[in-house]
């Protein structure tokens, strides 16, 4: 139980069983994961079905402030309450002992949850998903790991019943075995006396020994080649496994984890410099090194790229990876690292006061997991403090050599079904793989490096205008050049601001011929660097700095709700971090509006990314939908709206996109905010300097690039269907219809207040009762760069043979909502949830950064802002549906589906190893 205020009057709390997938017995799998659902399916004191409405009446909304996940090794539930009153976190901890020891897991229950269980499931398959399946499944011979996936497979979870639940639920879900959190800005005394209340009544038993999964170290060189047709990558691995190392507990366990994560960092950091150098065969490159759910230590060393370069790639990673092992690491890059990691710590202490209730209790279930103590901020950084010192790069490089020994190691290859020179067999492999490893490299050369980022300040430039927006304390400045400013000091988080510059240029200003310019002069702000200064120098210079620099835009053609048109109107610098170190950063954020440069790296490795991207568009079922639906929300003759082609993306030169990021750095207007603990004297001063030196030019404002906007809506209702030979037993679904523009205040809040009701609706009826889809959701996406091409819809996956129900049932619900509007008791409810959530945003420098960042631009006013929560408080159900059917019209609707073909046996190959599964390894409720 810990006390914390931010945000003010508000409480987490979660609950930790120390219990996940690994704990399953061969009949049970998937039964951990399946019994996270069921928590929510009756208990002593919620009714079935109950839960998710008893919360949500309180202002919480499902999956948001009530969810939970399960892991290998946990599973954890969570609240987020909006007060601290006492029968709140009563009613918190009521919950949670219910699911500790009261559930009631009836069979009619457990029956219904199955074919939401197989929904879940289904939204993960795919060719990536089989891949990964099939290298679990072969990655630690001999134990249970690859056979214990949280998800679970179709047998059991078709057959286990309550006897299986039962026994599982009363031999993990003992006392012993969890962790209640509260944080809160509360007194932990009365707290403290309410969970004794809640939970002092449990059964003492011995906390339960996990079961042994039986992962032993390799002790012989093994392969796993994973194919699928709709892979288009190449993935290399060369893992190695060993026994676990103890949980650091002492301060030796803390310094040999501390050397191991000095040695893996110092390998990615040289790869890093590496791939920005350019001339690599792979396009990302990396080793890790740790104990995965304290089952075992994986060492694993991965590089990723082009199919048809996989042996270059493997050759290339294991010369890496015995470069490093034979020479180890300089001081110098040792000294990087070690930099990094204080300047991370130092930053760390600077914000705990201001730390979030929700990113605290998630660190101390992280430390609980792990079974490693809760230690402060400051604890750390004097820790690092006293042991860094001592590590030396000897040491480092040791522990590397020792790590990575590739003496038994196993190879994996994850590659497309038609890879060109066809799939390796296993031995192929092992013998590519230890032909790979036989080598003895030189050791790394080092370089000279640059010593400052510039040696004389620009001229600063000078205010023109200014006004203050009394109620929120934002001043605009209008510079002499033409550059608007807004500033609003918030030192809710301690330490940290953010600084937005936005420009407006980007896709929109392209035709077909120049479809793809834009994204890629915008790379020069992805990846920083400039005629004098090469990306490794700029990474050098910014190395331990608490502020970064970061930036983008100009693309928008991968797709997603709207169809792959957000964003593209605008491309944006952004510096954040503690403002003591914002000179430096912008310093950068200038020479990158000044003398910014498109390396030769940069520019080939985003061509290859894209045209992989372009290939896995007609190979996988996201590809197909995510096309139909910039085909059929815009128009196909408009280039600006559509995915990039291969001609596009082929007649696109470096040449062609520095020239146009020259020109847009000179002429676009600009808009900036300044948002966080930052003094407006510091703030001006460092815009001023090194943005009011900046060529003159346009002020911007919402007819900004206003001749491009316009372009001709098609006439519905449009349904689009479209099809593909795969294996993947899944569908996506689109349903929806046109709706508001951003700068329509009033209807934007309105059908933003009707897809929240309409979302409940679909999750009870679509999710709940019908079982057609896991995640049904409505969502609102406004128009904003083209007027007239707000989209509201529902997007989700479901099995091919529910797509005709899912729609009609989709139908069904909007008409309605179109006929009868929300329920008063709906009313009340979303307005709880509201006000529970801008309660919390409004608080937050980064809502008023986005408020702010674009506000001239789009037209928006700050009064808008505030007056948010009165407005949906005093909102009412007609306006509601009024607003609905403004836009809910026969020719303003859509259908948009993507499905297989037909349904394929299962393939045998699929992949991943266990490193991407730690990254994806959570099955949530």
């Amino acid at each position: 139980v810990v006390k914390n205020g931010n945000p003010p009057g508000r409480a987490n709390m979660w609950i930790h069983v120390s219990s996940g997938s690994l704990n399953e017995k061969d009949s049970q799998r998937g039964i951990a994961h399946f019994l996270e659902h069921m928590a929510f399916n009756g208990s002593q004191n919620f009714a079935p079905g109950s839960v998710i409405d008893f919360f949500q009446s309180m202002g919480l909304t499902f999956g948001r402030d009530q969810n939970a996940f399960t892991s290998f090794d946990q599973t954890t539930f969570q609240l987020a309450f909006p007060d601290v009153k006492p029968e709140t976190l009563e009613k918190g901890m009521r919950f949670f002992a219910d699911v500790a020891g009261r559930l009631s897991l009836t069979q009619e229950e457990i029956d219904k949850e199955r074919g939401i269980i197989q929904e879940e499931k289904r939204t993960r398959a795919g060719g990536r998903q089989r891949m990964q399946d099939y290298v679990l499944e072969r990655i630690a011979p001999g134990s249970l790991f690859g056979a214990r996936v949280p998800i679970g497979i179709d047998e059991t979870l078709m057959k286990m019943g309550r006897p299986d639940f039962l026994d599982y639920y009363d031999h993990w879900y003992v006392p012993s075995n969890m962790t209640v959190m509260v944080v809160a800005d509360s007194d932990p005394a009365p707290i403290i006396a309410q969970l004794k209340k809640s939970f002092g009544g449990g059964e003492r038993k011995p906390k339960p020994v996990d079961q042994e999964i039986g992962v032993k170290p390799y002790d012989s060189t093994r392969a796993i080649v994973a194919s699928d047709k709709e892979q288009n990558t190449a993935d290399i691995q060369i893992v190695r496994i060993n026994k676990p190392t103890p949980p650091a507990t002492t301060v030796g366990g803390a310094r040999a984890d501390l050397v191991r994560e000095l040695a893996t960092s110092a390998f990615n950091y040289r790869i890093g410099r590496k791939l920005n150098q350019g001339g690599a065969s792979y396009l990302r490159a990396s080793a890790s090194a740790s104990n995965a759910f304290n089952a075992f230590m994986e060492c694993a060393v991965d590089a990723s790229g082009k199919p048809e370069q996989w042996k270059q790639m493997l050759g290339e990673v294991a010369t890496d990876l015995q470069r490093a092992r034979l020479h180890g690491f300089t001081a110098r890059e040792i000294q990087d690292v070690k930099t990094s990691m204080l300047s991370n710590a130092e930053e760390a202490v600077s914000r705990e006061p201001s730390v979030a209730s929700a990113r605290l209790i998630g660190r101390f279930n992280t430390q609980i997991a792990a079974g490693e103590p809760i230690m402060a901020p400051s604890q750390e950084l004097d820790l690092l403090k006293n042991l860094l010192p001592s590590i030396t790069p000897e040491e480092c490089s040791a522990m590397f050599a020792d790590l990575f020994d590739p003496t038994n190691v196993t190879f994996i290859a994850q590659l497309p079904a038609n890879v060109a020179g066809g799939v390796p067999t296993e031995s192929d492999l092992i013998s590519l793989g230890r032909k790979a490893l036989d080598v003895k490299p030189e050791a790394e050369k080092e370089g000279a490096r640059a010593s400052a980022l510039m040696t004389t300040k620009p001229t600063p430039g000078k205010v023109s205008e200014q006004t203050e927006h009394a109620p929120t304390g934002f001043v605009t400045a209008l510079l002499d050049n033409g550059i608007v400013v807004h500033h609003r000091f918030m030192d809710y988080k301690k330490n940290e601001a953010t600084l937005s510059i936005l420009l407006a240029a980007g896709g929109i200003q392209e035709t077909a011929e120049t479809r793809g310019v834009s994204e890629a002069g915008a790379l020069a702000f992805a990846r920083p660097a400039t005629s004098k200064l090469s990306a490794n120098d700029i990474r050098d210079l910014m190395n331990g700095k608490k502020a970064n620099v970061g930036g983008g835009g100009g693309g928008g053609g991968r797709g997603g709700r709207s169809g792959g048109a957000g964003g593209r109107d605008s491309m944006s610098l952004t510096v954040s971090g503690d403002p003591a170190d914002f000179e430096p950063a912008m310093q950068l954020a200038h020479l990158l509006l000044t003398d910014p440069k498109i390396e030769p790296a940069a520019f080939e490795q985003w061509k290859t990314v894209q045209k992989q991207f372009i290939e896995l568009r007609a190979k996988t079922l996201e590809g197909v939908f995510a096309t139909a639906a910039s085909e059929t929300l815009y128009p196909k003759s408009e280039a600006r709206t559509q995915m990039m082609n291969t001609a596009q993306l082929d007649r696109v030169t470096i040449d062609a996109a520095q020239k146009w990021l020259t020109h847009a750095i000179a002429t676009a207007p600009i808009e900036v905010s300044v948002v966080g603990d930052i003094s407006r004297e510091q703030a001006m001063d460092l815009v001023k300097t090194y943005l009011g030196s900046l060529p003159k030019r346009e002020k911007i404002s919402s007819t900004t690039l206003a001749s491009l906007r316009t372009i001709e809506r098609a006439t519905g209702p449009r349904t689009e269907d479209r099809t593909l030979d795969t294996q993947t037993d899944k569908a996506l679904v689109m349903c929806g219809f046109y709706a508001c523009d951003q700068s329509n205040v009033t209807d934007r809040r309105n059908l933003t207040i009707a897809s929240q009701i309409v979302s409940t609706r679909m999750l009870k009826l679509v999710r709940e009762e019908e079982q057609l889809a896991y995640s049904p959701r409505a969502g609102l996406t406004p128009g904003q760069e083209y007027p007239g091409f707000g989209i509201f819809a529902l997007q989700t996956e479901t099995k091919p043979t529910k797509i005709a129900r899912l729609v009609d049932l989709t139908g069904n619900i909007f008409d309605e909502f179109s006929k009868s509007g929300p329920t008063s008791e709906e009313m009340e409810t979303v307005k709880k949830q509201i006000a529970n959530t801008l309660d919390a945003q409004i608080k937050e420098p980064s809502f008023w950064l986005a408020q702010s960042r674009e506000m001239a631009y789009r037209g928006s006013n700050l009064d808008d802002a505030l007056s948010a929560p009165e407005y949906y408080q005093s909102l009412g159900a007609d306006a509601v549906k009024a607003s609905f059917n403004k836009y809910y019209a026969p020719g303003a609707r859509f259908t948009i589906i993507s499905r297989p073909e037909k349904i394929n046996p299962p393939s045998e190959k699929g992949a991943s190893a266990a490193e991407s599964e730690k990254k994806d390894s959570k099955a949530g409720n």
